[in-house]
């Protein structure tokens, strides 16, 4: 209040009224003397200052299941587990997450190699006929490789759909297992020709060769 005081009378103002009205304009000249916008920022610097950072998103479903720190199994072996061998010691190789073991694959997700496909030999002394709609108008019955059983072995299509039917019919007698000599007898015709078509069926999964 003393200092107050003493700079009213430096400025020559003698009543109470004079002097609050000098506060206010030296109050005003104050605030104009500071740079617009300063006192934002500064605010505003320190509420970040004191504002916390957020904590990161965790990781999706998605994100985990294709997290390459997951670990890869192999299929089970007999004599080890994950892929070792308790004879050697030595993890056994993999080969596109496939278990190899002494030349043989396990395929881990259950899969089995494909099927070799049958192709027929042409029999000797018989030349293949080749089948077409117009000589041989049941064509359309078979598959594409029963039509090359039967141009192989010089067979039209309906005689081989009924000795196809009636050794499935044995087969079925014999919980789905025949021998080839009963497939021969059955065809009646020569031994070529029907162990020929046996094996065809075998291969197919049609019967089982007993």
């Amino acid at each position: 209040a003393i200092s107050q005081l003493q700079e009213w009378r430096t400025n020559r103002i003698g009543d109470l009224r004079s002097g609050e009205k000098y506060e206010q304009e030296k109050a005003l000249r104050i605030q104009k003397a500071i740079p617009l916008g300063s006192m934002d920022r500064e605010r505003l610097a320190t509420t970040q200052r004191n504002k916390q950072q957020p904590a990161p998103d965790p990781p999706s479903g998605a994100a985990l299941l294709v997290a390459p720190e997951l670990p890869i199994r192999s299929a089970a072996n007999p004599n080890g587990t994950n892929g070792e061998s308790s004879n050697s010691g030595k993890p056994e190789s993999l080969v596109n997450g496939n278990h190899v073991n002494g030349g043989s694959v396990v395929v881990a997700n259950g899969a089995t190699p494909a099927k070799p496909k049958f192709s027929p030999a042409p029999l000797q002394g018989i030349q293949p006929m080749p089948l077409s709609q117009e000589n041989a108008p049941d064509l359309h019955l078979l598959t594409p490789d029963e039509a090359k059983l039967c141009e192989v072995l010089r067979v039209q299509p309906r005689p081989y759909l009924m000795i196809k039917e009636q050794i499935l019919k044995e087969a079925v007698k014999g919980n789905g297992s025949l021998k080839k000599k009963q497939a021969r007898e059955i065809c009646h015709l020569d031994s070529q020709k029907g162990g020929r078509i046996f094996d065809f069926m075998v291969n197919a999964g049609w019967v089982i060769k007993a």
